[in-house]
């Protein structure tokens, strides 16, 4: 199964506890699209990414190709445009929501900080020594 598929069903399922169907209202789709979507069968459409990305707030890059660390996404949408679609239980999430996504924006910037180690690091393996130069 590709990572699309396992993603979409690691936040559908695992994460926000919800099925097809409510997913499918959530995201402007249909039920049988999230079903072909998390079996392979069909890529959605950068609509439906691009949405899926506000509402998750993880890019959609990392959605198509990494494997999303089920502590990375939200417990709920971001952006909830109908409380009857989410889960009756995620009515009170607004104040958790705000330190959900400080602490999601302390991840990223520890990632970023990582990543630019990474490159400080590779940068130096580039350069020839000193008495090459």
């Amino acid at each position: 199964m590709n990572n699309l598929a396992v993603n979409l069903k690691l936040i559908r399922k695992k994460r926000w506890n919800m099925s097809q169907e409510r997913f499918a209202e959530l995201l402007n789709s249909s039920r049988s699209k999230i079903n072909s979507y998390e079996n392979g069968g069909i890529e959605p459409s950068i609509e439906f990414m691009i949405r899926l990305q506000g509402l998750t707030g993880i890019s959609i890059r990392d959605i198509f190709y990494s494997s999303i660390p089920l502590e990375d996404i939200p417990q709920a949408p971001l952006e909830v445009p109908d409380k009857d679609i989410v889960n009756e239980d995620l009515i009170n999430y607004e104040i958790e929501n705000i330190t959900e996504l400080v602490d999601y924006d302390q991840k990223i910037k520890k990632r970023f900080r990582n990543i630019e180690e990474r490159i400080t690091d590779l940068e130096g393996l580039l350069k020839p020594p000193a008495d090459q130069e």
